[in-house]
């Protein structure tokens, strides 16, 4: 597919890419909220954990390639690691402790698999299994972290990305 000028253009304008990010991160902590909010009781209540992490997979994601456009990485050079989150997040130079590396690989795995292919199977009860509760103390607080940290370019200064 060809992409337009101004299509192109707006590829490269880390801008974009982080109003694109920050939707995508306050739809997650909507759904993070309802998810929380709605007694356990309710079959739809897991419904929504798998949406709300994928959404805030994706604005991690986004806000991580502002960064590489503002350290003077072009969209071409993450074309064929699209999708890997911790990838995308250490060319940032951005240092993370081992809890939030866990978290993006689990991130990575939602934004690739339940993105693709979101089927009865991933959003029946054993969601409640693979997505407890008590993650959603510790995945969105935490991701929403990395996604400020990120969005800030002068609050951490990068390390060497490599």
């Amino acid at each position: 597919m060809l992409r337009s000028e101004d299509e192109t253009e707006r590829a490269r304008d880390a801008t974009e890419w982080r109003l694109e990010a920050r939707g995508h991160l306050a739809a997650a902590l909507l759904l993070r909220d309802h998810w929380v909010a709605v007694p356990t009781a309710e079959p739809e209540r897991d419904r929504v954990a798998f949406p709300a992490a994928l959404l805030a997979g994706y604005a991690v994601e986004l806000y991580a390639k502002a960064r590489l456009i503002e350290l003077g990485r072009r969209p071409d050079d993450w074309k064929r690691k699209g999708h890997d989150i911790p990838w995308l997040v250490k060319k940032t130079g951005l240092v993370l402790d081992a809890d939030d590396q866990r978290l993006l690989e689990w991130s990575k795995k939602i934004v690739t698999w339940a993105g693709r292919y979101p089927n009865p199977k991933m959003s029946s009860r054993s969601v409640g299994e693979r997505f407890p509760r008590d993650v959603a103390s510790e995945y969105f607080p935490r991701l929403e972290s990395i996604c400020k940290r990120l969005a800030s370019p002068g609050a951490e200064p990068p390390q060497q990305a490599t």
